[in-house]
């Protein structure tokens, strides 16, 4: 027995035995780094790849930013040069202004009411953001802002005796103590529109006139609205002119806003007075600031009276505010009959809510009224008539692609 397991063991251990043994372990081990290597090789292969990905995320991201990089200099470059521009349009309307005024007028000015040269934005060559205006309702007519609980017409006083306009000329002088902001004494509901019945007619056909600032005055029988973008792709203003149309509203001195270009007459937020034949357009300045507007629209009025007109009136809501083409128009300066005293109280009290909020309270309401009474400021007024001009009107009305303009009808 003992020998036989000694034979079994010899052979076991015998040399072949040994190499088969060895042979297949080697194989095992052979197998083993295989299947490492692949997976080495996998991993290595993924890294690459993922490597491939990050350097291709990489430049995705450099090239984007290079973009946002151009962009942002290009804005900036942009928002330069539009700053330049308008910058550069200030100076000339501060450098147009200094040589305008003399020592003496600087000197009124410091002293009590804003100086006023027809600017009417100072334009010389030159002026919605831009597409800022809304069209009107469905049927192009503009919408009344007449409060229901507001009376339609207020009687007005019968004219006293007053002193001749003349004898009111004298410029306005108080300490800069005086010139403080001050709350407004204004009526409810200052939009409403005015109306008044006079019995000192401007001319013995005239027997009734009304006053309003929220529409545009009987002799526009038609009535474009005008979006900002428009002046320059239908009017041919270039950016310039845009910016003196845009000056108007930043202005707040009391007078006669109106800016010039061409054939065209641009009039902000003016008060529009109809009589039974005739329309004015009006507001109130001081008497140096009206002289000077005068002299600016008789100087424009050299080639001839007439204007295609555009007004710019007071409108709630904010948005619906826009410019009107109201049609061609015969301008003439004229001294009407004095309105303030005509008016009621509480039309003179929304009369100085206007002027209040035009200036942005710079005078209180008790001065204004005080101005107003003694002539410190005087009322400017144009008269404006379309008699004949209809062709003129439509045909300018067409190349703002107005194919129907709205006509008013007849009030």
């Amino acid at each position: 027995m003992s020998d036989t397991l000694a034979h079994v063991a010899a052979e076991t251990q015998s040399p072949p035995s040994r190499m088969r043994a060895a042979h297949e372990e080697f194989m095992q081990l052979a197998r083993a780094i295989v299947r490492v290597g692949d997976q080495f090789a996998e991993a290595l292969e993924d890294t690459t790849n993922e490597a491939t990905a990050y350097k291709a995320r990489v430049a995705e991201l450099e090239a984007m930013n290079h973009d946002i990089s151009q962009e942002n200099r290009n804005m900036k470059t942009t928002r330069d040069d539009a700053a330049n521009r308008k910058l550069n349009h200030i100076r000339r309307v501060v450098q147009a202004l200094l040589e305008e005024l003399g020592p003496e007028e600087n000197n009124t000015s410091l002293q009590g009411f804003p100086s006023h040269t027809p600017r009417l934005s100072t334009y010389h060559s030159r002026s919605p953001h831009r597409d800022q205006g809304v069209l009107p309702n469905a049927n192009g007519h503009e919408e009344s802002n007449q409060s229901p609980s507001s009376p339609a017409v207020t009687v007005l006083r019968s004219p006293s005796n007053r002193q001749n306009a003349n004898s009111r000329s004298r410029l306005f002088q108080r300490s800069p103590a005086s010139v403080q902001p001050a709350a407004l004494q204004s009526p409810s509901n200052p939009s409403q529109d005015l109306s008044l019945v006079s019995k000192k007619p401007y001319r013995p056909q005239d027997d009734l006139w009304k006053m309003s600032y929220i529409r545009t005055p009987k002799s526009a029988e038609v009535v474009c609205p005008i979006r900002w973008a428009w002046f320059q792709e239908r009017l041919g203003l270039d950016e310039e002119m845009v910016y003196s149309l845009e000056s108007l509203a930043q202005m707040d001195d009391l007078c006669f806003r109106v800016q010039i270009i061409r054939d065209m007459a641009f009039v902000y937020e003016p008060f529009a007075m109809d009589g039974s034949f005739t329309s004015i357009i009006m507001d109130w300045g001081s008497p140096t600031d009206n002289l000077k507007t005068a002299n600016y629209i008789r100087e424009k009025l050299s080639n001839g009276n007439v204007f295609h007109t555009f007004t710019f009136p007071v409108k709630e809501p904010a948005q619906n505010r826009y410019w009107y083409y109201i049609g061609a128009h015969t301008w003439t300066i004229t001294k009407h009959y004095p309105v303030w005293p005509e008016l009621s109280e509480r039309s003179k009290g929304t009369v100085v809510a206007k002027l209040g909020s035009r200036c942005r309270n710079a005078w209180s309401g008790s001065e204004l009224r005080e101005m107003l009474d003694d002539g410190r400021l005087d009322q400017f007024c144009v008269e404006v008539s379309n008699t004949s001009l209809r062709t003129d009107s439509e045909a300018f009305a067409r190349n703002l692609d107005y194919s129907h303009p709205t006509r008013k009808s007849k009030r």
